[in-house]
């Protein structure tokens, strides 16, 4: 079970060889390589998608394996989709198409694709399935994600695509391939002690059981999704290391952490490992369990 970093954390002051660099130096044992950019979700990284974009990604394979570091994981752009909008919908499945050819020549195993918030498991299926030829040709699982949406006049977080136990695991039971799994974001599923008392990080990842594949690791205040230090807020870390272990879960912990706070490189690097030592905390307890 290796603690991966995201390159985004560093992107504000490092290019991604860099970021790796450091990753590798700060101790982590894997990255996650974040496809989207930093001022806008919906924006490709400008370095990953650029002009020669798959020789580039073959630099980077090669820098991540002479440092023994694989790249485990992937973010894709979101959203994936906006109502009436044909141009940006067509322009967005091309980046993700372009995602999953980079992810192949990275070896990446599991890139996250958010499904669109407001479309049931069956009309997520109409997307995704677009994209999975492309995945078993590049080797690579293509990951949905919990999700949430929001009221502002009650300031808590509603129900979306994949954001109960029950409708993550319709939408995999719906799309049902080896190419496709669950990405388990257990800050997301922490957002929900208002709305209901079945959604939660444990109860998510046991309902799903074998269907997941990877992780994003965080915690939140139980209201805001605010992408936290593990162990500094209001998850329950005992449960859900419980949780991932009656799974049988052998795969890779993603730590996905906010570094809004920080104002230079090393200050980054400084949070980077409080998170390392998060993530030790959390193998620990998986391990004990």
């Amino acid at each position: 079970m290796k603690l991966a970093l995201m390159t985004e954390f560093f992107l504000k002051y490092a290019d991604q060889a860099t970021a790796l660099k450091l990753i590798k130096e700060l101790g982590f044992e894997a990255a996650d390589i974040t496809l989207f950019d930093a001022a806008g979700f919906w924006l490709p990284n400008k370095e990953m998608f650029c002009e020669n974009y798959k020789e580039h990604a073959k630099e980077l394979r090669v820098l991540a394996d002479s440092l023994n570091l694989p790249i485990v994981q992937a973010h894709t752009c979101f959203h994936i989709h906006k109502e009436g909008d044909e141009e940006y919908n067509k322009n967005m499945l091309e980046i993700q198409k372009k995602s999953i050819e980079i992810c192949g020549i990275l070896g990446v195993k599991n890139v996250v694709i958010h499904p669109w918030n407001n479309w049931s498991a069956e009309e997520n299926h109409e997307f995704y399935k677009q994209l999975l030829p492309l995945a078993k040709e590049n080797n690579v699982v293509i990951c949905t994600e919990n999700m949430w949406n929001w009221t502002f006049e009650e300031n808590h977080a509603l129900h979306a695509a994949c954001s109960s136990p029950e409708d993550f695991l319709k939408h995999m039971t719906t799309i049902n391939d080896p190419n496709f799994g669950a990405c388990v974001d257990v800050g997301h599923a922490n957002m929900f002690a208002m709305v209901d008392d079945v959604t939660t990080p444990a109860n998510m990842i046991k309902t799903l059981g074998k269907y997941v594949s990877c992780f994003h690791i965080h915690d939140n205040d139980g209201v805001n999704d605010s992408h936290q230090t593990p162990f500094t807020m209001t998850l329950d870390f005992e449960s859900l290391a419980r949780a991932i272990k009656e799974i049988g879960y052998e795969g890779d912990l993603v730590l996905e952490i906010t570094n809004g706070d920080c104002q230079s490189l090393e200050e980054v690097c400084e949070k980077a490992k409080l998170q390392l030592e998060a993530g030790k905390k959390l193998v620990k307890l998986i391990e004990k369990q």
